[in-house]
């Protein structure tokens, strides 16, 4: 089973890669983000508490991951414009 996991994981490498993850501070956003990153990707981590999203970041940087946490209120235009430019620089 092992074996066959690790097979499909290779096949969805995307190393060079930028992930955003919206609501990524618990449940199925932290488990995207974690998944993500341990397909390759860079992970914006992305959520209103931004305690929480650090500790998604830090985790993914301790397994050998990229990541940055970014406090966004997706309700809020201004909010996802400077997650978006922020993400470019990224």
């Amino acid at each position: 089973m092992i074996s066959n996991f690790m097979d499909c994981m290779e096949k969805f490498r995307i190393e060079g890669k930028v992930a955003i993850i919206t609501g990524g501070s618990k449940g199925l956003g932290r488990a995207m983000a974690l998944g993500l990153a341990q397909a390759g990707a860079r992970v914006v981590v992305a959520s209103r508490s931004l305690d929480l999203i650090e500790l998604t970041a830090n985790e993914i940087i301790k397994k050998g991951g990229q990541a940055i946490a970014m406090p966004v209120d997706v309700s809020n235009p201004q909010s996802i414009e400077r997650l978006v430019a922020l993400t470019r620089d990224y």
